[in-house]
């Protein structure tokens, strides 16, 4: 009988560590092996859902609000996260300037805790025509250039507004 033969069990405790540290390599590589494909699994998705941001137009909404001092404060707000540039003016009647014109355009990095920003706009008041004014907003992705400035990934914004009593107030 095999367990009562002290030979073959002496035998048998000589091989017992060897088979255990083949087994063990061969679990050791299938995990590595598992974990490889694994993370490059984790790679296509992660490169897949950056090609779908990308070629993501950005979704943006602009408003004009009053300041305390009745100065007029440009909101911008992005409603998907896509990373974008934008540039504004307001106008009054006959497309007449009454804001600075911006020389650049101001990039925006969206995140969950910050997709709102304001900007304190000066404008020359003297020359607001019949209370109207009109923001006219800009914006495109920042990867636009990298896919070659493809016009989905451009937009704009234009929102009219009467100034009552120093307050916009949007028209339609």
């Amino acid at each position: 009988m095999f367990w009562s033969d002290i030979t073959q069990l002496e035998r048998l405790a000589r091989i017992v560590p060897y088979v255990f540290i083949v087994l063990g390599f061969i679990i050791a590589v299938s995990g590595q092996f598992v974990q490889g494909k694994i993370s490059d699994r984790v790679t296509h998705l992660k490169l897949k859902a950056e090609d779908v941001m990308k070629h993501t137009p950005p979704k943006v909404k602009a408003d004009i609000l009053a300041a305390e001092d009745r100065s007029l404060v440009i909101v911008i707000e992005s409603e998907n996260l896509i990373p974008f540039s934008s540039r504004w003016l307001i106008v009054t009647e006959n497309d007449h300037v009454i804001s600075g014109v911006m020389l650049g355009n101001v990039e925006f990095h969206p995140t969950k805790e910050n997709r709102k920003w304001q900007y304190k706009q000066q404008v020359n008041k003297a020359e607001i025509v019949n209370d109207f004014i009109e923001l006219r907003l800009d914006y495109v992705s920042l990867y636009s250039a990298e896919l070659n400035h493809p016009p989905a990934l451009k937009g704009k914004v234009v929102r009219k507004f009467k100034l009552i009593d120093g307050i916009p107030r949007p028209i339609n």
